[in-house]
């Protein structure tokens, strides 16, 4: 999944003089399970911010460890499952992939890098009256990702 571009103003105060400047913030998200599935009853949105020379920093290392694995996405719930790329892998392989995942992203995401995250409980969510719903596109994931997503 490529990255989002989100372009946010900031301002900076000094005593006499107002400067403005455009930063360029890039993000992921990725969400748990299916968004039909009956089965779950918790909608997990997460991800992170950074900036772009952070993303652009990141990309080529994270990309390397996806072929060194040979793994051609990844997805948590498939790695923690053992299906798809990571089928027959052993609970070492797993967790060294995922160690070098992890020092990918404390290599090379900074400050102002932000990890966030929305939990939306699926009763919580069906409990809103059908008009709110269908104003948040209807889908659990949709209203998690957007609140996960507002700066």
């Amino acid at each position: 999944m490529t990255p989002g571009i989100r372009y946010i103003r900031i301002t900076e105060i000094s005593p006499s003089v107002f400067i403005r400047r455009m930063a360029t913030l890039r993000e992921y998200f990725d969400g748990t399970g299916e968004s039909t599935d009956p089965i779950e009853r918790v909608k997990v949105v997460g991800g992170c911010i950074a900036t772009a020379d952070e993303w652009n920093e990141l990309e080529p290392a994270w990309y390397s460890v996806l072929c060194a694995f040979k793994v051609r996405e990844f997805k948590a719930a498939e790695c923690n499952s053992r299906t798809n790329d990571f089928l027959g892998w052993s609970e070492d392989r797993r967790r060294d992939f995922l160690n070098q995942l992890a020092a990918v992203i404390n290599g090379t995401l900074h400050n102002p890098s932000k990890p966030i995250a929305a939990l939306l409980p699926l009763s919580q969510f069906n409990a809103l009256p059908v008009e709110t719903r269908r104003a948040w596109g209807n889908d659990p994931y949709l209203s998690a990702f957007r609140t996960a997503s507002n700066l």
